[in-house]
């Protein structure tokens, strides 16, 4: 079995509580929303059952440990998230807070998908992980931002 209950957990416990829109229950709602069009139409007939499951895992980190603040305000702060990284910098964080994670005794769900699917190596796991989370930026998709189109 894949171990993803103790990494969700552990997940779910690195939310807080004080931060209004990026709770847990916002967590609990993409993740639902995610599985519902997952469930759906063309995801249901294209997607793998390892993207559906990368893609409800990603939902459930896109905002883990979030501050409350924007990429922006960190990098006018030029806090350690805001110079970390020249752009999607909470992004990048809750990534590096999700491999933290990863790294905890029970919590490393990349490397059960392998015994699968050989061509689902934890690296190539963790890279379609991060890239799905990266893409959560809200910067890369304000048409009015001149790099809106930026991979």
């Amino acid at each position: 079995p894949i171990p993803c209950v103790p990494w969700q957990s552990q997940t779910s416990g690195q939310y807080q509580r004080r931060v209004h829109g990026h709770s847990s229950w916002h967590a609990a709602d993409v993740v639902g929303t995610m599985a519902y069009f997952l469930s759906q139409g063309w995801f249901k007939r294209s997607l793998s059952p390892v993207h559906q499951l990368l893609g409800l895992i990603s939902a459930a980190s896109h905002d883990v440990n979030h501050d409350s603040r924007t990429n922006q305000s960190h990098r006018l702060a030029k806090t350690p998230i805001g110079t970390s990284h020249v752009a999607s910098n909470m992004e990048h964080y809750h990534i590096n807070v999700s491999e933290k994670i990863l790294s905890r005794p029970g919590c490393n769900w990349t490397t059960e998908l392998e015994k699968w699917d050989q061509t689902w190596t934890p690296q190539a796991v963790w890279k379609l992980f991060s890239t799905l989370i990266l893409r959560t930026d809200p910067e890369l998709h304000d048409i009015h931002n001149e790099n809106h189109l930026r991979p």
